[in-house]
């Protein structure tokens, strides 16, 4: 499926794949601000894994450009600065159109069918 206008999160060193629940804080600004937006809207966002794990601010040039789409199930404030969130893959998708809206990354995205290896 694709979406328009949908929030990303930039992980660090970390990879989610479509059908696996995963665990992670989150505690920059940006991408608290990126799962506040998933919450309001469908609780569906896009995560991409940053190519350097020391990178503060990523930008697009900082990411890999294909990622997972994930349903947002859980969400913990552990502090006014740190979340923990809980979610659950969908789809590999690949992002278009980077840029910043509202303090937070947001992009378009093109759906990736798994391809069988025969």
């Amino acid at each position: 499926m694709n979406y328009c206008h949908i929030p990303l999160l930039a992980l660090r060193g970390m990879v989610i794949f479509p059908k696996t629940t995963a665990s992670f804080d989150v505690a920059r600004t940006k991408s608290i601000n990126a799962l506040n937006m998933a919450m309001k809207q469908s609780r569906v966002m896009l995560v991409v894994t940053q190519k350097d794990f020391y990178c503060e601010e990523p930008t697009a040039n900082d990411l890999y450009s294909m990622g997972c789409l994930v349903q947002v199930k859980q969400v913990l404030k552990v502090s006014d600065n740190l979340v923990k969130v809980l979610v659950e893959g969908v789809s590999r998708a690949e992002y278009t159109n980077f840029r910043i809206e509202n303090d937070c990354f947001v992009v378009d995205t093109i759906d990736c069918p798994d391809r069988v290896v025969t």
